[in-house]
């Protein structure tokens, strides 16, 4: 015990960056949950998965077991903890901070605003939409003021499609490699939370996207465009391509001082499910039917309500049946349409649910109320099914982001100096790591589908007025995702969106955006996440040869997505150390800079949930969700596997029988008044 207490003490002496309340043990007089988040979260000492981490959390889980077990330690009343701000590490990058409104009165608000402003009661627009991105590093523009690297065909800079050519392409046109442990819905997952979390505006002129490959606006850039131009055997290719919004008044502050291109995230950071219910009051109110609770439908509640109808068009007929949700990308591909339609089946499950519990409460209420529970099971699939399995499980633990297990105290500390708003490394880098796993076509009731030929084709969600919906959801739960890696399927690097017989290339447009952000190359964020670079020692062999062939032998000239997407995976994750490093910091932020987080149990009492709450939020799983959505189908699922985003998994829950915990109790939200 004596050495264990040493090698405490050890690590004692080194930075806490992240304090949390003190869990005192007596006998030994250390601050063990201090300790604990040391390891966790200091951001960038070092690589999460280097020995030194491991050895670390080991030391400690070792000594709590023995704490444990002698009984000594407890937790310190509220009063105690300590004020130490947490230590953002990227809070002096970038000055994002609009004056926002006094938000006294939000103190004890029990619902969020939609918006997201307010949820910091001192910085009012943390987190809110309609701010500009933060950064981890400085941007890096090619006049250090706006003009991306790479622009007026820069002969050091590689073009992003011959980036696309050589190092995306190894598949040579066959399917690229499965994924033999992930079903496809962590894939369609991802997609729906990376649209509850950010949206990035793109430059018009006079509401009307330019022809960026014209001679007017292809060497103009203070039209918006950033068209990738390159030489193909003598002809000219060129791929449109428009530029980022950038943040001014009164996004951005003149007070700010720093004179270069930001941008804007459109969307609240929170995950908050601003996607189904929408990020501005307008739109909220507009899914709201206004009776009993419920969310607006169509298809007698089976399907989202029709919207615009040239959401949807993409050059097909007119009368297409355009989804209206809360996002506008509802409509990108059907099976992001599925994960709107469950949610909207969901709410109005749950809604249901709580008339019957209280049918004195008001359809307002009982509306928001729903997304209120909805937002934090969400959280809870994420942080405890889902992005286990994206950044693996070194990293959670590392960066302290798994939930208190169900039935224990939970030890959540919300952090008003915790800036939850959105990284651009994250935004426009490391989370679009899910465009690796597309496939080339899905395949439902045996039918094979082109992924080219039904973007933006709604068919497959509201065919037979919305009762093949099932079919889809099976579909991703039986089907592999692609690996994770730098083959991409020729699909969507030849045909994306295509028009005309021409479509764009998705990984050349994300290295192209990572430019007109100004995002720093990879070599700078490898350094910021304490990570070797010297020699691209996460690449294998062919990957570091095309880099550095590509980028002339200049390691520090390489875009951030390229050698990110191209690292191999963690040990018990499926994306490089890097975007592991990135994406993990960020769902840290989201955590901690909340002040509506689930477990936060140390809110004002009108905005917590009771222990029985959250012992039921905890309770559920996606595949839960679908068990109640599909329960009153024509055709209802019978079985579903415990873990839809495990692949090929023995077990699993019948949805059938209501003991078999299939379903959310919701009990504890009885009130006064309420039906016995």
């Amino acid at each position: 015990m004596e050495d264990l207490r040493q090698d405490v003490n050890s690590i004692l002496q080194e930075d806490v960056c992240f304090p949390q309340p003190k869990v005192v043990c007596d006998e030994e007089n250390i601050d063990f949950h201090n300790v604990r988040q040391s390891v966790f979260a200091n951001l960038h000492k070092q690589s999460s998965t280097s020995r030194e981490s491991i050895r670390r959390w080991g030391v400690l889980r070792e000594f709590s077991q023995q704490l444990c077990d002698m009984n000594t330690f407890s937790l310190a009343t509220p009063e105690s903890f300590t004020q130490s701000p947490y230590k953002d590490h990227f809070n002096d990058i970038v000055c994002n901070r609009k004056e926002g409104p006094n938000c006294d009165w939000a103190r004890s608000a029990r619902y969020r605003t939609a918006d997201g402003v307010c949820n910091n009661l001192i910085n009012s627009r943390w987190g809110a939409s309609n701010t500009v991105h933060r950064r981890m590093s400085p941007p890096q523009y090619q006049d250090d003021h706006s003009m991306p690297r790479g622009w007026g065909r820069n002969p050091a800079m590689p073009t992003p499609r011959d980036v696309s050519e050589r190092l995306f392409s190894a598949a040579g046109g066959n399917e690229t490699p499965n994924d033999d442990q992930n079903s496809l819905f962590l894939w369609s997952f991802g997609q729906f939370l990376d649209h509850d979390l950010t949206f990035t505006p793109t430059m018009d002129e006079d509401g009307r996207i330019p022809q960026c490959c014209d001679d007017l606006h292809k060497n103009n850039i203070s039209s918006g465009c950033f068209p990738m131009v390159r030489n193909v055997g003598g002809d000219e290719e060129c791929m449109p391509f428009m530029r980022s919004a950038p943040a001014e008044e009164p996004v951005r502050p003149k007070s700010c001082g720093k004179d270069f291109r930001e941008q804007i995230n459109e969307l609240t950071s929170f995950i908050d499910l601003g996607n189904v219910y929408g990020n501005s009051y307008l739109v909220s109110k507009a899914m709201e039917a206004g009776v009993y609770g419920l969310m607006t439908t169509s298809n007698e509640g089976r399907s989202l309500p029709r919207g615009n109808p040239n959401d949807c068009k993409n050059g097909r007929e007119t009368d297409s049946y355009c989804q209206l949700a809360g996002d506008r990308r509802a409509n990108e591909v059907p099976t992001l349409g599925l994960m709107h339609t469950i949610y909207l089946r969901f709410h109005n499950l749950v809604a249901k649910k709580l008339k019957l519990l209280n049918p004195h409460w008001t359809s307002n209420k009982i509306y928001m109320e729903t997304r209120r529970i909805l937002g934090a099971i969400t959280q809870h699939i994420t942080y405890n099914d889902w992005l286990p399995r994206v950044i693996g499980h070194s990293n959670m633990l590392y960066y302290g982001l798994y939930s208190t297990t169900p039935g224990q105290e939970t030890r959540y500390v919300y952090y008003d100096t915790a800036d939850p708003s959105m990284l651009n490394e994250f935004t426009t880098a490391a989370f679009r790591f899910a465009h690796s796993a597309i496939p080339a076509q899905l395949t439902v009731n045996d039918i094979k589908y082109k992924i080219d030929d039904i973007l933006l084709d709604t068919s497959l969600i509201v065919a037979n007025d919305g009762k093949d919906l099932k079919s889809v959801a099976k579909m991703l739960m039986s089907t592999p995702s692609k690996r994770i890696d730098r083959d991409f399927e020729e699909a969507i690097r030849e045909r994306l969106f295509k028009s005309d017989g021409r479509g764009l290339d998705l990984p050349a447009l994300n290295i192209q955006r990572g430019r007109d952000h100004g995002l720093a190359p990879y070599t700078k964020y490898k350094h910021i996440c304490q990570q070797p670079f010297v020699g691209l020692p996460d690449h294998d062999e062919d990957s570091r040869r095309i880099l550095m062939d590509l980028y002339h032998g200049n390691i520090n000239d390489i875009d951030l997505f390229a050698a990110g997407i191209s690292e191999r995976s963690v040990s018990d994750g499926i994306v490089g150390p890097l975007f592991g490093c990135i994406i993990a910091s960020q769902f840290q932020l989201l955590k901690y800079g909340d002040r509506y987080w689930y477990e936060n149990t140390r809110s004002h009492p009108n905005i917590r949930f009771s222990p029985e709450q959250i012992l039921a939020i905890k309770s559920m799983t996606f595949g839960k969700i679908l068990c109640d959505v599909f329960s009153d189908d024509y055709d209802p699922m019978t079985e579903i596997p415990q873990d839809i985003f495990q692949l090929n998994q023995e077990s699993s829950m019948n949805c059938a029988d209501p003991e078999s915990g299939s379903r959310m109790n919701l009990e504890s939200w009885r009130e006064d008044g309420g039906v016995n």
